[in-house]
């Protein structure tokens, strides 16, 4: 398998995580050294990663989270990608979003 193969299947090990409230292999896809960023600014650390995921997984009933196209640059030991996700999702208010 690629590089590029193998992040590919992680961001759709993500996805199924996140449909499937799978909180531990959610949190077991990052590295320690990690940074996540959805826009609300950077978590940095697989620690700090799992604690923020709770956080917001805690707000929602279910989840369906599918991905479109995404980008990675890969070096030796590093790289950083950019994926497109889209969310239908049911908040724990009763509030579909």
């Amino acid at each position: 398998m690629s590089e590029i193969d193998a992040i590919r299947n992680l961001v759709h090990f993500y996805c199924d995580a996140v449909c499937n409230d799978n909180r531990d292999a959610l949190k077991e896809l990052w590295a320690e050294d990690a940074i996540w960023n959805v826009g609300r600014g950077p978590v940095a650390g697989k620690t700090a990663i799992g604690k923020a995921l709770d956080i917001a997984m805690d707000l929602f009933e279910s989840v369906n989270q599918m991905t479109f196209n995404g980008t990675a640059d890969l070096k030796e030991d590093s790289g950083v990608g950019r994926w497109y996700m889209c969310e239908f999702a049911k908040a724990r208010s009763g509030k579909t979003l």
